[in-house]
């Protein structure tokens, strides 16, 4: 379970931290919401859909097929995608508020990063300056929060000028194939036909860029099937292992061309 607390002198002075090896905290993500600083760099690599959270739509990266698995992962937490969300890479922190500061750079003591090697990261430096990689954190952070608020404000725009519609994305697995419901994409069509005035104001505000980036990463959405079956090849080799009363080894991996998953 998570425990997010403000980093504080006064509590993580003498602590250190570790930067996570692979994503393997990830692993049950089946999405990750993106901001539109974002968007241009995950519509090359990943499959972008719109998600509802209540009365608001949120761009997301698609990562899974609704089996509660991070696709993008291999079991050690190796990232099979080209570009990584600005959400993963943060971990394990993140932005919280105080009723005494405000905004404040907050970080999971159940991620398992706390650390007392002498190798690893300082939470300050000297007289209690945050140290370079903590301000890293920080300032990617800020820039993600900022970047929100923008997205918020496109999707609402796209939004009210009728350009989201239902995605059932339809994927093949061994199984069969399987529709995911719940998801949201730009209307094309709707787009095609939108008169200049209308226009200004969606690119004014970013929304345009958003509604493009969406359709360029409707390609990759193929993709999700190749990964269900490469998983599913490998899930069958480690079984089949086990039957034989072979010992399951981390070269499981190496065994799937996982390589042919990354975008250039």
């Amino acid at each position: 379970m998570p425990n997010y607390v403000p980093v504080s002198q006064e509590r993580h002075a003498a602590k250190s931290w570790k930067k996570p090896e692979g994503y393997a905290f990830a692993l049950g993500l089946e999405s990750v919401p993106l901001v539109d600083a974002e968007m241009a760099k995950a519509a090359g690599s990943l499959p972008i859909v719109f998600v509802r959270q209540g009365e608001k739509f949120v761009p997301a990266a698609m990562m899974g097929i609704g089996t509660g698995r991070n696709l993008f992962l291999t079991e050690s937490g190796k990232w099979l995608g080209g570009y990584v969300p600005a959400a993963l890479r943060a971990h394990p922190f993140r932005l919280g508020k105080t009723a005494e500061k405000g905004t404040v750079l907050c970080i999971d003591e159940e991620s398992g990063l706390m650390s007392p090697d002498t190798g690893a990261l300082p939470f300050f430096e000297g007289e209690g300056t945050p140290s370079a990689p903590v301000r890293e954190m920080l300032n990617l952070l800020v820039q993600v929060e900022r970047s929100r608020e923008a997205t918020e404000k496109a999707m609402d725009l796209l939004f009210t000028s009728q350009l989201i519609k239902p995605w059932p994305i339809k994927i093949s697995t061994p199984n069969g194939e399987k529709t995911i419901q719940g998801l949201f994409q730009i209307d094309e069509t709707a787009l095609k036909q939108l008169s200049s005035d209308t226009l200004g104001p969606l690119n004014a505000k970013g929304a345009l860029e958003i509604a493009y980036c969406q359709l360029v990463s409707r390609q990759h959405v193929s993709l999700l099937s190749q990964l269900v079956e490469a998983h599913t090849a490998r899930e069958k080799r480690m079984t089949q292992a086990a039957s034989n009363l072979m010992e399951p080894t981390e070269s499981a991996d190496i065994e799937v061309d996982w390589d042919r998953f990354k975008q250039k």
